[in-house]
């Protein structure tokens, strides 16, 4: 390819990603304006202007959504939780990764981390059932996938049927012991407390927990909470 070729494909891709991303009124994250410009997503048509580089580009826009991930952008509908609060329903974080799967749907990095960043930072619950759906049909015996989203389900769908089936599929695929043994404990209170609080270090691993974002922390927390609750509550009582 000569020089010239490279220089109009590369400047081609780069009014892509930055038209992909302009301007369209005033969009709101969920809690609050975003500041600085508001954020569109990708148009359906961008993989055909790709000009056949369709994974040189999925690769920019997973770059460009890590620098506003947690950003909602909700220009479709809004959901609400079991508590009647606001929660994002397949917003920009979920198109931009969605997109990106689209033009690239072998992209590993996007389902194993960014479906777990759509469920836990961006609280955008079927924008990540949805990836890791898209996820598994490529990637079916991945352990590491299948055990996240097993997690998901479990504890934003509340489907245990399929969470367990899940940890089960994971297990069969090379997940380590602990796996299917906190699997065992699904149908228990303080069994997915604990896959919660496993699953969160898993993810974020040796990462300090002030250097988690916001909103995983204070999972983490209430769930150490509730853990601490439930252990106290079933102690024996002496008299």
């Amino acid at each position: 390819m000569s020089w010239l070729t490279r220089l109009v494909v590369l400047g081609v891709c780069a009014f892509l990603v930055h038209w992909s991303q302009g301007l369209l009124g005033q969009s709101r994250e969920l809690g609050g304006e975003r500041r600085g410009d508001p954020l569109i997503a990708p148009p359906d048509l961008i993989g055909h202007m790709s000009l056949g580089y369709h994974m040189s580009l999925a690769d920019s826009l997973w770059l460009r959504a890590l620098q506003d991930f947690g950003f909602c952008g909700q220009d479709k509908k809004q959901g609400e939780d079991s508590e009647g609060q606001p929660r994002c329903e397949e917003g920009w974080s979920f198109q931009m990764l969605d997109a990106a799967t689209n033009l690239d749907p072998r992209f590993w990095m996007v389902y194993r981390t960014g479906a777990v960043f759509l469920s836990v930072v961006v609280d955008d619950i079927r924008g990540a059932s949805r990836l890791f759906e898209k996820g598994l049909e490529h990637y079916p015996e991945d352990w590491p996938l299948l055990y996240r989203a097993a997690y998901h389900q479990m504890a934003e769908e509340n489907n245990l049927e399929l969470a367990a089936d899940l940890f089960h599929r994971a297990a069969l695929h090379g997940a380590p012991d602990w796996v299917p043994l906190l699997a065992a404990r699904l149908f228990s209170d303080i069994g997915q407390i604990e896959i919660g609080l496993a699953t969160l270090k898993d993810f974020f691993g040796e990462l300090p927990l002030s250097e988690w974002p916001e909103r995983a922390q204070e999972r983490w927390i209430d769930l150490s909470e509730q853990l601490r609750d439930l252990r106290d509550s079933q102690q024996p009582e002496y008299f």
